[in-house]
């Protein structure tokens, strides 16, 4: 396996003019910022619902997401070979999305911290993703059995990460909610949407919202009840403790949205994001989110 990491640490790996090159690690990929564009490098990894285990399926899957994600901004700009001595240089070892570099500062998270996101930025959040969720509408598929699958796996990898009391209760009370309410779940048709809308996925330049990173990599993941996008970012700002902005992007999706799905599906939000966070070798942060998770379970 070639040293990505090594290859595209290097000034000369470019073919354009380099400012300063810093590398960001995820659990599934490596973003080597350069200045004016960044590179994003899939990782050799397979975690069951996430497979880039071979060099086909990466370059397969960088295409999907510059297909997939082109329809919400124009930071996506090309799928490039990284060959053994750079962007296009020397025998292909892998493959990279090519992205605008936009300023680290306007990640959405860090403004929320900041207190810097405003009603008006949660509106223009809402009209992108509810125009995306508009334009897949005709590709309409089963959203229950999808949904049954995904908590299955969650709770699967998640069995010695959280202790038994809160994991057996959590599930005890999804699987209630999951019976109680099939018939509601069965009418809710699954549509491709972002799949993982939250404030770590969104830029905002000049108050303008640049969305990113939506799945491409498990349609199982990727196709889904709308309701799961709004819920997702939804559970994000009350995570953030901005729960007044999750108030206006819900209201300015214009959907009508029952508290109990809403909160069934903020639950399982919020249970994802403690299992990333586990396997990101995160343990504080993924209790935090496992809490959360906790807390809807109680209200369902």
């Amino acid at each position: 396996m070639a040293d990505i990491v090594s290859i595209l640490s290097k000034e000369t790996a470019y073919t354009h003019p380099v400012s300063k090159i810093k590398v960001v690690e995820t659990h599934v990929s490596w973003v080597f910022l350069t200045g004016k564009y960044a590179y994003k490098v899939k990782k050799p990894v397979n975690f069951g619902f996430l497979d880039y285990s071979t060099l086909e399926r990466r370059k397969r899957f960088c295409e999907e997401e510059l297909r997939i994600n082109s329809r919400f901004s124009d930071m996506y700009v090309d799928v490039v070979p990284v060959g053994s001595e750079g962007i296009g240089k020397g025998e292909i070892v892998d493959y990279a999305v090519k992205m605008l570099q936009m300023p680290e500062e306007s990640i959405m998270t860090g403004m929320l911290a900041d207190g810097k996101i405003t009603g008006t930025v949660m509106e223009k959040i809402a009209d992108i993703i509810t125009a995306f969720h508009k334009r897949n509408i005709a590709d309409k598929r089963d959203s229950l059995t999808g949904i049954k699958l995904n908590w299955e796996e969650n709770f699967l990898q998640t069995k010695d990460a959280l202790n038994a009391e809160s994991l057996g209760y959590i599930k005890a009370r999804i699987e209630r909610f999951l019976h109680d309410n099939e018939m509601l779940l069965k009418s809710r048709a699954a549509i491709r949407c972002h799949g993982d809308l939250h404030s770590g996925n969104i830029f905002i330049v000049e108050g303008t919202p640049y969305i990113f990173d939506a799945i491409e990599f498990n349609d199982r993941i990727a196709f889904c009840d709308p309701v799961l996008d709004i819920a997702f970012m939804a559970m994000d700002l009350e995570f953030h403790g901005r729960k007044d902005l999750a108030d206006i992007f819900i209201s300015s999706c214009q959907q009508e949205i029952s508290t109990g799905l809403l909160t069934f599906y903020k639950c399982y939000r919020a249970y994802v994001r403690g299992k990333i966070a586990v396997f990101s070798k995160k343990p504080e942060e993924a209790a935090k989110y496992f809490l959360l998770a906790e807390s809807y379970a109680k209200i369902l």
